[in-house]
């Protein structure tokens, strides 16, 4: 009787050959995976980062432009942690609170930032007023949530406005 080629199996030493290859091959892809997701992290704490500044610089230019007044800070000089001006005979008040900018009227308080960043070293500084219209520098930084190799994703933003 003849022994058919396709009833015979594999050896122990092929097996083994073939596990080994496997192993590796599932290494490196795990390897790749893991560095994809490392990469799209990245991509988006540093799209939160920068969605974020551009949203609360405009929002801050926006609101400061067509004030019709600015109650905080006060005095030529004075530097606070919050700004409060009047727009449409309506008080308004940007303040941090837990990491959070937010911006209280007489309707309520809104977050300005997602919950993906922090906002941190607000500063309002009032400048020139010698005949003019108050002017004010926004300092402000927005930090990424996210811990990633490099540190965490920071944007440091200053700018000086002022009343229209």
């Amino acid at each position: 009787m003849k022994i058919s080629n396709f009833a015979r199996g594999f050896t122990v030493v092929e097996l083994t050959v073939y596990m080994g290859l496997l192993t590796i091959l599932l290494m490196i892809l795990t390897e790749v995976f893991s560095s994809v997701i490392n990469v799209q992290l990245e991509s988006e704490t540093v799209s939160s980062v920068e969605q974020d500044a551009r949203f609360i610089f405009s929002s801050l230019t926006y609101n400061i432009i067509n004030a019709q007044s600015i109650t905080t800070p006060a005095n030529l000089g004075d530097q606070t942690l919050i700004l409060e001006f009047t727009r449409n005979n309506i008080n308004y008040t940007y303040n941090v609170q837990n990491g959070n900018l937010t911006i209280n009227d007489n309707i309520g308080t809104d977050q300005l930032n997602s919950f993906n960043t922090t906002i941190g070293n607000v500063r309002f500084t009032r400048l020139g007023e010698s005949g003019g219209k108050p002017t004010v520098q926004i300092e402000f930084s927005v930090t990424g949530k996210t811990i990633q190799t490099k540190g965490q994703e920071t944007k440091s933003i200053q700018t000086t406005v002022g009343l229209r």
